[in-house]
């Protein structure tokens, strides 16, 4: 959730809401390293809600891994770090396959 946006002499500062967790984390911390088919489940629909709303808006995150999936103390699923997502649709540059 976008809290606030600062405009800097030179930049912009998007401040979003504070999560301290990440899917990675929780997983880690886990005593034997597995989790309920229940809370699997659960986590997986989030994430396919969030990336059918991102697609829905011509956007492809393209870096969708455990620790840019932040958890809420109530267990909601947020998608983070977009650095990587483009916008699809008309195409106004050609990128390539190689990774940086």
């Amino acid at each position: 959730r976008l809290l606030d946006v600062v405009h800097g002499q030179k930049k912009l500062y998007l401040v979003f809401e504070y999560l301290n967790q990440d899917l990675k984390k929780y997983l880690d911390s886990s005593q034997t390293g597995e989790i309920p088919l229940s809370l699997v489940k659960n986590y997986l629909f989030q994430l396919l809600q969030g990336v059918s709303f991102c697609h829905s808006h011509r956007v492809i995150h393209r870096d969708l891994k455990p620790q840019n999936l932040l958890i809420n103390e109530a267990g909601t699923i947020k998608l983070a770090d977009f650095g990587l997502a483009r916008t699809f649709g008309v195409p106004l540059r050609t990128y390539t396959h190689e990774v940086l």
